[in-house]
């Protein structure tokens, strides 16, 4: 297997890139939900009236709801950094190489 070009460095560097703002994105869309399920939606005994007596399954809904809706925030989110964060180690290893092996060149140059 032949080293990557530089060009293919550069697609896959923008594609990691790509691929961060879209989980970025997915985790902006589901950060409404918990905030919504565990406060709007979660409807005292009193609100409940005739349904009082469910008040208690229904809060544990509310609360498992919103506890997978902010789990699945930080998931994503964590992805969305992993893949920028690779982007940016490989593409500042790439910087330090690059100068590293013009300075031997150089050096070899020299002799």
């Amino acid at each position: 297997m032949s080293q990557p070009s530089k060009e293919n460095i550069e697609v896959s560097l923008h594609i990691l890139r790509e691929e961060g703002d879209y989980w970025q994105r997915v985790s902006d869309t589901l950060a409404p939900i918990a905030p919504f399920v565990t406060t709007t939606q979660d409807l005292n005994a009193v609100q409940m009236g005739i349904f009082a007596p469910a008040h208690s399954a229904y809060h544990e809904a509310c609360v498992v709801v919103g506890r997978v809706a902010q789990t699945g925030i930080d998931e994503t989110k964590r992805v969305a950094d992993m893949l920028v964060t690779i982007a940016k180690t490989y593409e500042h290893e790439e910087e330090v190489n690059v100068g590293a092996s013009e300075s031997i060149h150089q050096q070899l140059g020299k002799w």
